[in-house]
């Protein structure tokens, strides 16, 4: 698996902002290497080695340079073009080989748009989560009989980007306190323009999975794995309250599992808040052994 490091490639609200410098550094550059250009205004000739000529999106040019090569990319706004790279999955920009992509005056001038609804999560680098975490379990079984309830903290940030599959992902590291001793997960998200896509190694594979659905509106469903088979659907866009605050036009989201015991004993619900992201999380299983009831909700939210 090749990976790809990145360095000021800003996601907002409501646009990515385009890396600045991508670069394999385990391959030593060519003498003769190439340099490709895009622009909005070019001529999108390939391969596109001068500014008449510019590809008018990243991705072509892209796939026209070779290891070694610069592809040099003019301000603008880059919201077309994209490449398959993970089996049926695809991205706006994807990069496969040992390449430097560089904006001519900075991330702050080169973005990529992102698709609407990227809104329900931003994930800039630096937001960062706190959230109250609290479990109840108790036996359903008068032959075992328990009762346990844990109240903690996690905390979310996002902490940068990587390429993973020639795809780019946001980094986001989850930390709890007092919570069953639970070690701190990393998972990896992208924007896609289906949706927000998040990424997780299950079993030894690397799986990409669609968390939230573009346009978000209510119905949508689509499917969904993360180690178990199902689905999930936008129930509804509603107002919810959540660490004493009023949140508007809020997705809940739905998990629906193709297993049907699953499917009968467990519930699972989101909700995202516009601007701000996950607010509210709640996963309940009641079955022959017992109750368990997850519930965390949101409390701070910080965005550089």
């Amino acid at each position: 698996m090749k990976k790809v490091g990145f360095q000021g490639f800003e996601i907002g609200t409501l646009f990515y902002t385009l890396l600045l410098t991508v670069a394999c550094c385990s391959l030593a550059r060519p003498a003769l290497a190439d340099t490709h250009y895009v622009s909005l205004s070019g001529g999108h000739v390939a391969p596109y080695t001068n500014w008449v000529a510019a590809a008018t999106n990243i991705q072509e040019a892209i796939d026209a340079s070779s290891d070694g090569d610069t592809v040099l990319v003019n301000d603008g706004d880059y919201s077309t073009g994209g490449h398959v790279v993970y089996g049926t999955m695809t991205n706006r920009v994807a990069i496969d080989k040992a390449i430097t992509v560089q904006s001519v005056n900075g991330s702050a001038v080169t973005i990529r748009a992102a698709p609407p609804g990227a809104e329900y999560y931003p994930l800039k680098p630096g937001t960062k989560w706190v959230y109250d975490y609290h479990n109840e379990m108790f036996s359903n079984n008068p032959k075992f009989v328990y009762s346990n309830a844990t109240t903690g903290k996690m905390r979310a940030r996002v902490v940068g980007e990587e390429t993973t599959n020639g795809v780019a992902y946001i980094v986001m590291e989850t930390s709890y306190e007092n919570v069953f001793n639970m070690p701190p997960q990393r998972t990896l998200f992208r924007y896609a323009d289906d949706g927000v896509h998040m990424a997780m190694t299950i079993r030894d594979e690397f799986v990409d999975t669609r968390l939230i659905a573009f346009p978000p509106s209510a119905g949508a469903s689509w499917d969904y794995f993360d180690g178990v088979a199902g689905q999930r659907r936008i129930a509804s866009v509603e107002t919810v309250e959540a660490g004493g605050k009023r949140y508007e036009n809020c997705l809940k989201i739905v998990r629906d599992f193709k297993d049907p015991v699953k499917q009968k004993t467990l519930t699972h619900e989101d909700y995202y808040a516009p601007g701000v992201g996950l607010i509210k999380f709640r996963l309940y299983q009641n079955n022959e052994m017992g109750v368990s009831d997850t519930r965390t909700e949101l409390i701070s939210n910080t965005v550089p």
